[in-house]
C-alpha cells in the first residue's frame, strides 16, 4: 500500500482489469470496504450459521446469519429439494431468529428473488420495505424486515433422522454447500450463474490505490465495491475505476449498471456519473438508508 500523503498521477497509474476477478484484489477491496462499514455502523459483523444434518451428517439445509447490533441479516436460506414442505426453512428461520435475540439483534432483515418463494416470508411476519424492479433478468428482488424478534423459539420440529446444529463462525465447507444448493435453484430461472470482475489502479511499485469490484449477472452488471485510498480521492480516479468496470461489464453483454451504496457510501457519486435513484429504503441497516442507482449502458453520463 502507497502511505505517500500526496496524490499519484492519474497518468501514472496502471489500470489493472480482470474478468473473472483477481482473487488478492477482491480480499484487497473487501478488507477496505468493510473497515470503512464497520467504522461507519459502529460495530462489526457476527457470522453464525444453523444446518440441518440427516444421520450421515450431510447438510440438506441451512441459514447464514450476518449480526451486527440490532440487526440480523438472513443472508441464505436453502432447503435441498427432497425435503422442502416438510417444515425445515421455517425451524430455520425461527431458530436463526431466536439465536439473534440472545445476541442483542431487535429486528431481521431478508431479501430474496421473486422465484424463490417470496410468500414464505410474511407468513413468518415479515413485513415488506421494498422491490427492486427487474434486479436482474426481469426478475424482482424483494426485501423484508421483522421485528420485535423473540428470544425464545418452540424445540425444533424435524423429521425423525434429521438434526439441527448452530455454529458461530459457520465452517467454510458449510456455508459452501449452501450457497451450492442456492446456485442449483438459481439456474433454474436464470440462464448461467454472474461472474464477478476487478478493475485495479496500480501505483509505479505494483501498490493497489484504488479499485471496482462488480457482479455481472445476464445481461446486468451491480457494483458491489468501489475504493480509492484516502489520499487519491477528488482527483478523478473513481470515475475512471467505474468506467472501466461498466465497459467492462458492456463488452460482456451487460445493458444495465447497477450501484446500491449506503447513505454513507456516497450515493450522489453514482448520481454524478449519470445512474438515476430506483429505489430507496429508509432505516435500511442500523438506522442508515440505502439507494439503488441505474443506468444503461452504452451511454455518456
Amino acid at each position: 500500500m502507497n502511505a505517500t500523503a500526496h496524490p499519484t498521477p492519474l497518468a501514472d497509474l496502471a489500470l489493472e482489469i480482470r474478468h473473472p476477478a483477481d482473487m488478492s484484489a477482491l480480499r484487497w477491496l473487501h478488507d477496505r470496504v468493510s473497515a470503512a462499514e464497520r467504522a461507519a455502523l459502529g460495530v462489526g459483523r457476527e457470522d453464525a450459521g444453523l444446518f440441518i444434518k440427516d444421520e450421515a451428517g450431510h447438510i440438506v439445509a441451512g441459514l447464514v446469519c450476518w449480526l451486527r447490533g440490532q440487526d440480523a441479516y438472513l443472508h441464505m436460506l436453502w432447503v435441498d429439494a427432497p425435503w422442502r414442505r416438510h417444515g425445515l426453512a421455517a425451524t430455520l428461520m425461527r431458530t436463526g431468529e431466536a439465536l439473534a435475540a440472545k445476541r442483542g439483534c431487535t429486528r431481521a432483515l431478508v431479501n430474496t428473488m421473486r422465484f424463490q418463494a417470496p410468500d414464505f416470508y410474511p407468513r413468518l411476519g415479515y413485513v415488506p420495505m421494498g422491490v427492486m424492479v427487474d434486479f436482474t433478468g426481469g426478475h424482482d428482488r424483494l426485501y423484508f424486515r421483522k421485528t420485535p424478534l423473540a428470544e425464545k423459539t418452540p424445540a425444533p420440529d424435524l423429521p425423525p433422522g434429521l438434526r439441527l446444529e448452530v455454529s458461530a463462525p459457520p465452517a467454510h465447507e458449510d456455508v459452501r454447500l449452501v450457497e451450492e444448493g442456492l446456485d442449483a435453484h438459481w439456474l433454474l430461472h436464470i440462464d448461467r450463474l454472474y461472474t464477478e470482475l476487478t478493475v485495479m489502479a496500480r501505483d509505479g511499485a505494483g501498490d493497489p490505490l484504488g479499485g471496482v469490484m462488480g457482479v455481472v449477472d445476464n445481461g446486468y452488471f451491480t457494483v458491489v465495491d468501489c475504493w480509492v485510498e484516502p489520499a487519491q480521492r477528488r482527483q478523478g480516479l473513481g470515475r475512471r475505476l467505474l468506467a472501466a468496470a461498466e465497459a467492462t461489464a458492456a463488452e460482456a453483454g451487460c445493458r444495465w449498471a447497477t450501484a446500491c451504496p449506503m447513505a454513507f457510501q456516497h450515493p450522489g457519486f453514482f448520481q454524478a456519473q449519470g445512474y438515476a435513484p430506483v429505489l430507496h429504503i429508509e432505516d435500511y441497516l442500523l438506522g442508515h438508508g440505502r439507494y439503488w442507482l441505474r443506468r444503461p449502458l452504452g451511454t455518456t453520463p
